[in-house]
């Protein structure tokens, strides 16, 4: 299984750098599908959860799923709100990691914020931490306990802390990856920074205030800490040659599918993006060798479980 997987992996790299080449726009190579807005947590940066809208059904879903495969997306993530909070009748979070099994994509990713447990269906999870005990629940609320009870008790072989960088916890940032390498359950950390969104400037860092903190994340990663952002990407993040919006990722959400993220056309969002995957989607599809070893590395972990 994990060969063909990277085989196919590789022939899409290949057909999406390709599309790059050849096209105007080319193919998205990650693709996500918000399932539910519900969130049980408030967490301070966040503007995209708790605005009354209903959870998706699961054909919803399932017409979310084929409309992303059809636009070329193999590597598809799942997020919310809270996507474990997820629920169609009788269909809950594993049937729709099932469902996209079978409408053919290759890595499925959760988003979670750890606190109702670990799913271990998903090929990777993301579990997002935003410092040690103190500084996370100030920004997100009394969740820092519950995620790691729920980490330090899954046996999940890829499990991602998601840290986003703000002027509250950036601080903490060598600790927290001090925190990370102590944790069996932990694959690592990956950093973000907060992108703008309704109601949270004060948590945005200014563009030209981030090249020092990613200089300490490449400092980091030198000294061997748990950083999972690549090199590559982090010298883009550095010197901002990452496109904004991107091409390389499509979200469907609310009826609709986003070119990059429900934020496109904002220019203030766009122009203080956070979102360092974008960065790493795009060294990526430019093919550069570090990125895509290190990515792979963690990618081929989650799928050599059984499924």
């Amino acid at each position: 299984m994990v060969a063909a997987d990277l085989a196919r992996l590789a022939g899409t790299g290949v057909r999406h750098e390709l599309s790059r080449v050849f096209r105007r726009r080319p193919l998205p190579l990650v693709g996500g599908i918000a399932v539910t807005d519900r969130c049980n947590l408030a967490c301070a940066q966040c503007g995209v959860a708790n605005r009354g809208l209903p959870d998706l059904s699961y054909h919803e879903v399932r017409s979310g799923l084929e409309a992303l495969r059809a636009r070329g997306v193999r590597v598809l993530y799942l997020e919310g709100g809270e996507p474990t909070l997820w629920r169609d009748g009788r269909y809950r979070l594993p049937d729709l990691v099932r469902l996209a099994r079978r409408l053919g994509f290759l890595v499925v990713a959760l988003y979670t914020n750890g606190t109702r447990g670990v799913p271990t269906d998903a090929d990777v999870v993301f579990v997002s931490l935003d410092g040690p005990r103190e500084i996370n629940d100030a920004i997100r609320g009394r969740s820092f306990d519950r995620a790691m009870a729920a980490i330090r008790a899954s046996v999940h072989p890829t499990i991602i802390a998601n840290f986003t960088i703000s002027p509250r916890n950036e601080a903490s940032i060598e600790a927290f990856c001090a925190l990370v390498a102590g944790e069996e359950r932990l694959r690592g950390a990956f950093f973000y920074f907060v992108t703008p969104a309704a109601g949270n400037d004060e948590l945005v860092m200014p563009f030209a205030a981030r090249a020092p903190v990613v200089e300490r994340l490449l400092r980091l990663k030198r000294a061997g800490a748990p950083v999972l952002n690549s090199r590559a990407a982090l010298r883009r993040v550095v010197l901002d040659a990452w496109a904004r919006p991107s091409d390389l990722c499509v979200l469907h959400a609310e009826g609709r599918a986003y070119r990059c993220c429900r934020s496109i056309g904002d220019r203030n969002a766009c122009a203080n993006c956070g979102y360092l995957g974008y960065a790493e989607l795009e060294s990526i599809s430019r093919l550069s060798p570090g990125a895509i070893a290190e990515n792979l590395r963690v990618v081929l972990r989650g799928l050599r479980r059984k499924r």
